[in-house]
């Protein structure tokens, strides 16, 4: 019995650390796929502010740094966002990556 009772109080703890994770490790968890036959609901990209060339991210590889340094850097992970609606973009941002050659 003792057994069973060691069982689910690890994978309580292990729920647990794991919605944590999830939480820390995205701003656009809302679900819980753990106590929930649903499957996790996402924001979508209209539900964030337009990102211009002065906004900074806040997720993923190149979070912390500008966009407009990011253009530079490289263009093609702004092009993947566009294109992937992860997030949106104002005109200047759009015209400045057209003027790299990643035309969107």
């Amino acid at each position: 019995m003792s057994n069973i009772y060691s069982y689910t109080r690890r994978m309580n703890n292990f729920i647990t650390y794991y919605k944590e994770y999830l939480y820390h490790v995205t701003d656009t968890y809302t679900g819980d796929p753990i106590m929930s036959e649903d499957k996790p609901k996402y924001k979508s990209a209209e539900e964030y502010p337009i990102l211009t060339l002065e906004s900074i991210l806040s997720f993923g590889k190149y979070k912390g740094e500008q966009v407009e340094d990011l253009i530079e850097d490289d263009p093609s992970y702004i092009q993947w966002m566009v294109e992937n609606e992860i997030r949106l973009f104002d005109e200047e941002v759009l015209e400045k990556l057209n003027d790299k050659g990643y035309g969107v």
